[in-house]
């Protein structure tokens, strides 16, 4: 009998044990090898490990999108005992609920499915906790060598503060990059390996992270991969090998020490490129790539000589550019700040007055005489008095159901969207539904498209079989996103984006002197109707276009050059009325428009189209109206004589602030809207693109500034240093101020920014293209 009970008690202890060995592990992994920035895209990798039983169910998870937008997403599950599974997506930024509450689950799982199944408790959860730099963080990744990695440390004492930091990733973590919101961390990026090991998809996504930012730094050719049209540097014919002496390198270094002379191979320049020379040798070049750009070096990064010198960093220093961009809103949260609570508006219901004052007339002559006939006939006039009200209540229905046919018989759907056409055109859309009952609601779309829900927050919602919610789910080629239990006569708004196919425009225009020439040509699929060129905050107008027109264009424009898009003058925010609601979904767009293109820094046609599909798309019948935007870049070429006159609207102008909470906020366009913190910041005016490849002859520069509230420098290229001034500035030395189309100041704001309108910095440039 003691046996009996012995072995009772030794198995009653080990039940917990074996309960929890055989728990379903789930570990949440977040950023590029654990790291990212705060309020920045960040990959989330969830690993799945099973127990010792089948699993048959589905995964539910509820990051939010950002503060106004929220979606589930519905993963299906079935593991074999033991089995990994792995899925990987991205969210636009780490959830604040997580920075102190390391057990928030943004993770449940379901038995059997979400919809009717149980929910399932028998897992562990680990998040792992990312690190995350601040945004104002330059961030240096290292793919490949480790040693790069160490010797590259003094950045951060090159910088002059803790907001740099130099990391290493390992080159497995290629791979792992599939998103090129993966790498939107990272300000610049050093491949110490050689490119035939990245494929072609991963290839393209370093183009799209540096044409939205990123400086990327290679030693190899790159005219054989994606990167092609940016290079700066190809190999020599007959190349040969040289070097550059220790004393050269640290004079161009200016503070480095090195060990040896370094190894270079000669190569050449191509057209438009910043570069680096040493003895007549050239050390490096760098191309712009849309808003970042592209640094190709004559020389090893992985040489032995620089790798035990002090003076790498230094030397790398020279060309790259470690300023941190300041924050700029995504296109997200455009749509949902600035978008979606407009189209959320859906018109009143409209009724013609003439059928009112029919219906009026009736309803008199009904209750009136003919009633009162029909009744004495009847002998039943006592009756008056429950047949007069209800003549009035049919009537009173009769006339709303008139005016409200159409939202009773079906949903309404209001949708807005701005299209950016290019080589791979995407959707960037908000589609508002208006419900005519209660219930739920399912739209269809395809892959390529990636949706969430405006308003929906449910993060703190356990219920999710009965709550009112969103949840996105794949089916095999499409994609279902369920609205749920969407209350009677309710407006839910979807915003989304992804690839598109709608055709595009035919750009052949030359800008000569002031003046736009050439042809337009519409190769939509569709009729477009108030075609616009879009350059600087200029809108000049060509008109309508039919499906395969093309149109002759002779335009005077305001500025000599063809600019970089920025918000006209006239775009600004107002409480929409039903007589201004077009003006501001029109504005609204533009401004979409305008994030979305950024970094493209280049002048644009934009135009109005209808009948295009877009969005998605509800699987019961519905009445649509959409207004669509097409914006596409392009570029132009320029010919011009005689004196050029440049002021500040032909500058793009970049800021940077090492000032923690120093921001801007330019809420319409130019210099004159933007709003500042006290604090000091970089400003660099760079010269539109089309004037840096051009032979220019800069004769004067001119440059004044509100002293009561600001004090400013500016960088002389010549001696390396910062210059003060009092309110104005002038020179014919441009030369020693300007470098590869770059004019760089330091401005220092006080304290009496506040309350203050800012007033502009004047900004004027003279020149004359060189015969």
């Amino acid at each position: 009998m003691k046996k009996i009970i012995a072995f009772m008690a030794v198995f009653l202890f080990l039940i917990p044990v074996i309960t929890a060995s055989a728990e379903m592990k789930i570990n949440v992994d977040y950023g590029l090898n654990g790291q990212g920035k705060q309020d920045m895209p960040l990959g989330v990798t969830i690993t799945i490990e099973n127990d010792e039983q089948p699993f048959d169910g589905e995964l539910l998870t509820t990051y939010p999108s950002n503060y106004l937008l929220q979606t589930g997403q519905v993963f299906r599950l079935k593991l074999e005992p033991h089995e990994k599974y792995s899925e990987f997506f991205v969210i636009d930024s780490y959830p604040y609920q997580l920075y102190n509450q390391k057990s928030k689950s943004f993770v449940h799982v379901y038995e059997g499915s979400l919809e009717k199944g149980d929910k399932y408790k028998n897992f562990q959860l680990k998040n792992s906790e990312p690190k995350l730099y601040s945004y104002d963080t330059h961030v240096v990744g290292i793919l490949g060598l480790k040693d790069v990695s160490k010797a590259l440390q003094k950045l951060r004492v090159i910088k002059g503060n803790a907001n740099l930091e130099v990391q290493y990733f390992p080159m497995d973590t290629v791979q792992t990059i599939t998103d090129v919101r993966q790498l939107a961390f990272i300000n610049t990026l050093i491949l110490a390996e050689p490119l035939k090991l990245y494929d072609e998809e991963q290839l393209q996504i370093l183009v799209s992270w540096m044409k939205n930012g990123g400086q990327l730094i290679v030693d190899q050719d790159v005219t054989f991969t994606p990167m092609k049209e940016f290079a700066a540097l190809q190999a020599s014919e007959g190349a040969t090998k040289t070097t550059v002496s220790t004393q050269s390198l640290e004079q161009f270094s200016r503070e480095g020490t090195f060990q040896s002379d370094l190894p270079l191979v000669k190569k050449d320049a191509l057209e438009n490129s910043e570069l680096f020379e040493v003895d007549g040798l050239i050390l490096a070049a760098k191309r712009p790539v849309g808003m970042g750009s592209l640094i190709q070096t004559a020389f090893s990064l992985t040489d032995p000589v620089l790798l035990t010198s002090d003076g790498y960093a230094n030397l790398l220093a020279q060309m790259m550019n470690l300023q941190t961009p300041m924050y700029s809103n995504s296109a997200e949260i455009e749509m949902s700040n600035t978008v979606a609570s407009v189209n959320e508006l859906f018109p009143a219901f409209e009724f013609s007055m003439w059928k009112i004052l029919a219906v009026l007339i009736v309803y008199i002559l009904v209750i009136g005489p003919i009633l009162y006939f029909i009744l004495k006939k009847k002998d039943k006039r006592e009756y008056a008095w429950w047949i007069i009200p209800a003549i009035a209540v049919v009537f009173s229905l009769g006339l709303f159901f008139i005016g409200a046919r159409d939202r009773i018989a079906q949903p309404q759907i209001q949708q807005t969207a701005v299209i950016k056409v290019g080589e791979q055109s995407q959707q960037y859309f908000v589609q508002s539904l208006l419900s005519n009952r209660s219930g739920d609601y399912e739209f269809e779309f395809g892959k390529e498209l990636d949706v969430t829900v405006y308003g929906n927050d449910f993060s703190n919602l356990h219920d999710f079989q009965n709550g009112r919610w969103s949840y996105v789910k794949n089916e095999g080629d499409k994609k279902q996103l369920l609205l749920k239990n969407v209350p009677y006569w309710d407006v839910e708004t979807i915003v989304g984006k992804g690839a598109i196919d709608v055709g595009q425009f035919n750009v052949d225009l030359t800008n000569e002197n002031r003046t736009l020439v050439g042809t337009i040509t519409n190769n939509f699929d569709v009729d477009v109707t108030n075609v616009q060129i879009w350059t600087g905050a200029e809108l000049v107008t060509i008109g309508d276009m039919k499906r395969g027109e093309t149109t002759t264009v002779n335009k005077t424009m305001q500025l000599a050059v063809l600019l970089p898009t920025v918000l006209p003058n006239n775009t600004m925010y107002t409480t929409p009325t039903p007589e201004t609601i077009d003006t501001e979904r029109k504005n609204r767009l533009i401004a979409l428009a305008q994030s979305i293109i950024a970094s493209e820094q280049s002048p644009a046609i934009i135009a109005n189209a209808k009948d295009i599909t877009y969005g998605a798309t509800l699987t019961k019948k519905a009445t649509t109206e959409s207004t669509t935007l097409l914006v596409q870049p392009f570029t132009a070429t320029t010919q011009f004589t005689g004196e050029l006159i440049l002021t500040e609207q032909a500058f793009l102008v970049s800021l940077n602030s090492e000032m923690y909470g120093g921001m801007r906020d330019q809420t319409v366009t130019s210099l004159k809207d933007w709003y500042f913190d006290p604090g000091e910041y970089e400003v660099t005016y760079k010269l539109p693109q089309q004037l840096k490849a051009e032979p220019m002859n800069w004769s004067e520069l001119h440059y004044e500034v509100d002293e009561s509230f600001m004090k400013a420098q500016i960088w002389n290229v010549s001696t390396n240093e910062y210059e003060p001034f009092s309110s104005q500035f002038s020179t014919q030395e441009v030369s020693n101020y300007l470098k590869q189309g770059e004019i760089r100041f330091k401005w220092t704001i006080s304290e009496n920014i506040y309350n203050r309108t800012f007033t502009s910095p004047i900004i004027q440039l003279k020149g004359a293209h060189e015969l």
